[in-house]
């Protein structure tokens, strides 16, 4: 059995790429562009990073979120005690329909954590400036291919209408993502957690 080792190569600027980690992504140190590979084809990923805010003295670190656009339309509910709870600040005027943020977290990361990241930073989106990356902060690997991202839409969309007051007995729903970019929010080590830096 014989391996093949090929250099990446930016499809933007032609420069080689080093990877120091296993990630689904990379990043050109001479243009920036971002990419990652579909089909064996170099296929460019839009993305951005937060700026830090909160200073800390140790362990920096980006976490990359998928941040998709996605449009929805319940087209029946049925809760017993109870009514689109969560979902309902997000439905257009008179609408059963309407447009949100979902954040999704594409590093490694406990199911439990990753369903608590996922819905806190929808419901409630971070507000963030963008910022060019900080080079003494390290990069958490992107785990997430960008092509599972709406399945996990999906799942965090019928767990967060799941998760309310009344028993959800019925969601039939139209869910779409419009468009999807990597995120790199900052955080910082505090005692055994990672904090928020932007």
């Amino acid at each position: 059995m014989t391996t093949r080792v090929v250099q990446i190569k930016c499809p933007e600027c032609n420069s080689p790429i080093t990877a120091r980690q296993v990630d689904m992504v990379f990043v050109c140190d001479a243009c920036g562009v971002m990419h990652t590979y579909a089909d064996g084809k170099p296929v460019r990923i839009e993305y951005e990073t937060a700026a830090v805010s909160r200073e800390a003295a140790d362990g920096r670190v980006y976490l990359p979120f998928w941040k998709l656009d996605v449009a929805f339309n319940v087209k029946r509910s049925k809760v017993k005690g109870g009514y689109l709870y969560k979902l309902g600040k997000f439905l257009d005027r008179d609408s059963s329909g309407g447009r949100m943020a979902m954040m999704l977290p594409a590093f490694d990361v406990a199911p439990e954590k990753y369903k608590e990241l996922a819905e806190s930073l929808t419901l409630e989106p971070p507000a963030y400036a963008v910022a060019p990356w900080d080079r003494a902060a390290g990069r958490v690997p992107c785990i997430v291919a960008a092509g599972q991202t709406q399945m996990m839409a999906d799942f965090l969309f019928v767990t967060i209408e799941a998760e309310k007051p009344g028993i959800m007995q019925e969601l039939d729903y139209d869910l779409e993502v419009k468009s999807q970019k990597l995120v790199y929010l900052p955080y910082y080590k505090a005692g055994g957690r990672l904090e928020p830096a932007y």
